[in-house]
């Protein structure tokens, strides 16, 4: 029995990966049902639009819109909503699981590939967001993509894996505007590898090949921008310019110029829509939960809590171990692999932590390459404590203590990145669609009205209700400086000209507010929705 089944791993050395993937499809397509949240809604419109004639939107990422084609290509192919946004990143996780599996397997063996992958697919960080229309999946897959295919060049120096890696730079620059920080520290470790690996002309041969293969990823991506002309400028860049940068108004004048060139000036609107709008929202800050306090800009130990509390106490571990052995591997000779590991999860972790917006999914990138570490330390370890104490154990019992060891840690070492996916969905329904519902049958029973509604998150909202209801949006970013603007909601409410307010129970990025105490004092609860995954109440309150 033994075997045959030798015989037939033999014969397929990785059906343990397939068996992986078809597993992990079955349960993430059968968890894409529910309302989108917000984010999800603006990247399902900005991926159909941008498909359908219309690149220039979404100017946080207008920079950056390979993802969003493959969202839009989703709902072009499956229709307008939540399965046609949500199948591609799906997709999208799916290839992240298998790269991360062969990782494992270039670092180790395909025992450690396949727990790596096992690992990721059932974290519940990463498979919560790999059911969502995000950007995040698509960067985290290609991120992951460039380190394999850099590591698979410093082994063979074929030149195909300096393309590839070429390749998956463009992928990471053109997935999220802040990509960049992704893409550093593998391009770093291009230059590193070319600098030990080669010399004169064959070092820049494979440097052309490496700029040319991302240069040609990005072009491509780029070529709707070259047929599709610009939306009119109509504000004066002279003194914007001099306003924020402190440049005469002359250079202002010169932009100006430049948005009138053919092709050079989509790319260049491109450019400074991007730049512009995140340049004010990272100045800003947003409101964000960290533990039980709201910040608007959080504080730069905020990822290491969020890497405890949401992704897992296991990838703490292995970020420790990670970079443990980085500094080893820069000591020793033969150990560049495990340098380089460490620097690409260091310089992106470090840069994200300075930026004065976060959000726990700006370190989804991490979560694959950790998880590899993380296992492949554990099997290094075993390893190393069989040759110290002279054991005579075969190799194979030694792989299932530490298949044993890591699935013990798994589970038994609180916060768990994987507990949560055994007892809580994965899909996300944040109820929207049913608030939407039930306003539209209220207003099939009041035809004779228009139909005002003030909701948290309005965009989501509007997504789903039919065009004739206004929806009036008080999403602030800065709730204690909007007292004019809440004045008027109060007196809009007061005068019966507002149906409906829809919130959430508890909104602490609002609890301070006057409107919000109003709305509970005032409102009667019509209709509550609790929320996947989150457990939040989406709550109407009527006034009548």
């Amino acid at each position: 029995m033994k075997g045959r089944v030798r015989r037939t791993l033999g014969a397929f050395p990785h059906l343990g990966e397939v068996v992986l993937l078809i597993v992990l499809c079955s349960w993430y397509l059968l968890n894409l049902r529910g309302a989108m949240n917000v984010g999800e809604v603006l990247y399902a419109q900005y991926g159909y639009s941008a498909v359908t004639g219309d690149p220039y939107v979404n100017p946080t990422h207008m920079i950056a819109p390979t993802a969003k084609y493959f969202i839009g290509v989703g709902q072009l192919v499956f229709g307008e909503g939540t399965f046609g946004a949500r199948l591609p990143v799906v997709l999208f996780g799916l290839a992240t699981v298998h790269v991360t599996y062969r990782l494992g397997v270039l670092l180790a063996d395909r025992l450690v590939g396949l727990l790596a992958g096992a690992l990721l697919g059932a974290t519940y960080f990463f498979a919560t967001r790999s059911v969502l229309a995000i950007l995040d999946v698509p960067l985290t897959f290609f991120f992951v993509g460039g380190i394999y295919a850099l590591l698979c060049f410093g082994r063979t120096g074929e030149t195909r894996w300096v393309v590839w890696t070429g390749l998956a730079i463009g992928g990471v620059l053109t997935s999220k505007a802040y990509g960049f920080i992704y893409a550093l520290p593998i391009v770093l470790g291009v230059l590193w590898f070319l600098w030990q690996d080669f010399g004169g002309q064959q070092r820049f041969r494979q440097a052309k090949y490496f700029v040319g293969s991302a240069v040609a990823f990005v072009a491509v991506v780029y070529l709707p921008y070259y047929v599709v002309a610009h939306p009119p400028v109509e504000r004066d860049f002279g003194e914007l310019i001099k306003q924020f940068l402190g440049l005469p108004e002359s250079v202002g004048a010169f932009v100006q110029l430049v948005f009138n060139i053919p092709i050079v000036g989509n790319v260049a609107y491109v450019v400074g829509a991007t730049l512009g709008h995140n340049l004010k929202h990272v100045g800003g800050g947003h409101a964000i939960e960290v533990g039980s306090t709201v910040y608007r800009e959080p504080p730069i130990w905020t990822y290491v809590y969020w890497l405890t509390t949401e992704v897992g106490l296991f990838y703490l571990l292995s970020l420790i171990v990670t970079l443990g052995g980085g500094v080893l591997g820069l000591r020793n000779d033969g150990q560049r692999d495990r340098a380089f590991l460490a620097w690409v999860v260091v310089l992106p972790l470090l840069f994200v932590s300075l930026l004065t917006v976060k959000f726990p999914r700006y370190i989804l990138p991490l979560v694959p390459v950790l998880a590899v570490t993380g296992i492949y330390y554990a099997a290094d370890m075993s390893s190393r404590l069989r040759d110290l104490n002279s054991w005579s154990i075969s190799r194979p019992d030694i792989d299932r203590v530490v298949m044993l060891s890591v699935v013990a840690l798994l589970l038994i070492v609180p916060p768990s990145p994987v507990a949560n996916s055994a007892v809580s969905p994965i899909n996300t329904d944040t109820g929207y669609d049913e608030v939407a519902r039930f306003i539209e049958e209220y207003q099939a029973q009041h035809e004779d009205e228009t139909i005002v509604v003030i909701s948290y998150h309005g965009t989501t909202l509007d997504y789903y209700l039919q065009d004739d209801i206004e929806i009036v949006a008080f999403t602030p970013k800065d709730p204690q400086g909007n007292a004019a603007r809440y004045s008027s909601y109060r007196e809009r409410i007061e005068s019966g000209e507002v149906a409906f307010v829809v919130d959430l129970r508890q909104n602490r990025r609002l609890q301070g507010t006057p409107f919000y105490r109003y709305v509970r004092s005032n409102g009667d609860v019509r209709m509550m929705f609790t929320q996947s995954p989150d457990r939040k109440r989406l709550v109407v309150f009527g006034f009548e």
